[in-house]
């Protein structure tokens, strides 16, 4: 780290006796190291997490990990306020301009040096066209994408959308954004303009899948209607006793809220679009619920939140959930097992007193009735000085982490004539209390098996 004067920034003049060879020659090597410097620069990344350092401690740490040596006059640079920094892949020039946000500071990339100072009055009006770049956010169709993420890249900085597809960030002519929404194709743009029009394209991969729509199947590419649909492999990455809240934060739409953590009570709410309890449809057959499902038994479920549903009448009011069971296929006999262990740990539990507190603030309660103390100060010293043994109840009666345990193991394959699915499910949760009062078993059994006896007839 070099301090620098600001008569500093001037190169002494070469001396007349110098002849033009070594002179061209200089300017020679003065271009070879230029290209170097720019090719070093543009292709070194910094990847750094900093919380409340100075900029001074961060400019140390990139000099001892780089080739770079930084300059600058500390009359007129501030290098000793504290930042919060968070990149990703950056490059030099995007950890400085994180490094001062709203100062103004110019850097020059001078070989492996970096100059920092102070801007001229016309790089002050260019610093200043740089900061705020706004545009729009548009589909195929023209029309204005409302929650579009709007990041700058190599960064955590970014913004969303408004309800005009609109957005505003901070941002240089040389920053990438990277503009991106579900079901579209993430397009990345730089900000040299400071009013941008984005048109994002759909992602026909994901517009090929396949949906259950009321009692057929559908493309999403041809669907019209408000339809989500999620596939059995991304509903058990969470392990949860309950399939709802396995889908928690995975379906748009969808509002999940627990309300007891109790073994077996299942105490759970499940909306759609905040409409109450919707239908639930398990391989075409209606259910109260869906809470007791071995979410290894399932293929996929689909949502139905608009006209889609009418299909089922009056009951679907609240919106359809259709659920679809797997079943058999891949010709050969395959057998699967999915298992997890974990703990669950009560959270928000009261810490309790104990006999001489809870003796002295009956005394307190006491008092401030106007009635006498309930307990002696000498049976209170009894518990205090341990003459007397109190009894932690709590501790005795509640455990501080409770088991959980699942376990599914499945047989599915097909042949000429008949498919078939066999699953089994166990579940054990135990609760909080020692005597096992709250503990809880559940067996899962499913068999989905079809056999085609005659051209004609099939049995299910």
């Amino acid at each position: 780290m070099k301090k620098i004067k600001p008569w500093d920034y001037c190169i002494p003049p070469l001396g007349k006796t110098r002849r033009m060879m070594k002179i061209t020659l200089l300017l020679l090597l003065t271009v070879v190291c230029s290209v170097s410097a720019e090719t070093y620069a543009q292709n070194f990344t910094l990847s750094m997490k900093k919380q409340n350092v100075t900029i001074l401690e961060v400019l140390k740490e990139i000099e001892e990990n780089s080739e770079f040596t930084f300059f600058f006059n500390d009359n007129q640079v501030d290098v000793n306020q504290n930042i919060h920094l968070n990149v990703k892949n950056a490059s030099i020039e995007e950890v400085l301009k994180r490094m001062f946000p709203e100062s103004g500071y110019v850097f020059q990339i001078i070989d492996r040096q970096v100059l920092i100072k102070k801007p001229d009055r016309n790089e002050s009006a260019v610093v200043q066209q740089e900061r705020k770049v706004s545009g729009t956010v548009l589909d195929a169709g023209g029309e204005p994408i409302i929650g579009a993420n709007v990041v700058l890249k190599g960064t955590t900085t970014g913004t969303i959308t408004n309800m005009d597809g609109a957005f505003s960030i901070e941002a240089s002519e040389r920053d990438v954004l990277q503009i991106s929404y579900i079901g579209y194709l993430m397009q990345e743009v730089t900000a040299s303009r400071t009013n941008l029009v984005v048109s994002l394209q759909e992602d026909t991969r994901n517009l090929q899948e396949v949906v259950v729509v009321g009692y057929g199947t559908q493309k999403k590419v041809t669907l019209t209607g408000a339809v989500a649909a999620i596939g059995g492999e991304d509903i058990v990455t969470t392990k949860n006793e309950n399939v709802e809240n396995m889908l928690t934060g995975k379906v748009p739409g969808v509002r999940v809220a627990q309300k007891s953590g109790e073994p077996g009570s299942y105490n759970s709410t499940f909306e759609i679009r905040g409409m109450g309890n919707p239908l639930i449809i398990v391989d075409g057959v209606p259910r109260e619920n869906m809470n007791r499902l071995d979410p290894n038994e399932i293929d996929n479920i689909s949502i139905l939140k608009d006209a889609s549903a009418a299909i089922y009448g009056v009951r679907a009011a609240n919106g359809v959930v259709l659920i679809t069971t797997k079943r058999g296929k891949g010709g050969k006999l395959q057998l699967d097992y999915n298992g997890s262990v974990g703990w669950q740990q009560a959270s928000g539990l009261p810490e309790t007193a104990n006999a001489w507190e809870y003796m002295t603030l009956m005394n307190e309660n006491a008092m401030n009735r106007g009635d006498a103390p309930m307990y002696s100060q000498d049976e209170i010293n009894a518990y205090k000085n341990g003459s007397k043994q109190s009894t932690d109840w709590a501790s005795s009666a509640i455990k501080e982490f409770a088991p959980i345990t699942q376990h599914s193991f499945s047989a599915t394959g097909n042949t000429d004539k008949v498919d078939y699915f066999i699953n089994f499910g166990y579940l054990n949760q135990q609760g909080f209390w020692k005597s096992g009062d709250l503990n809880y078993e559940r067996f899962n059994i499913r068999s989905n098996v079809s056999a085609q006896l005659t051209k004609r007839l099939k049995v299910l």
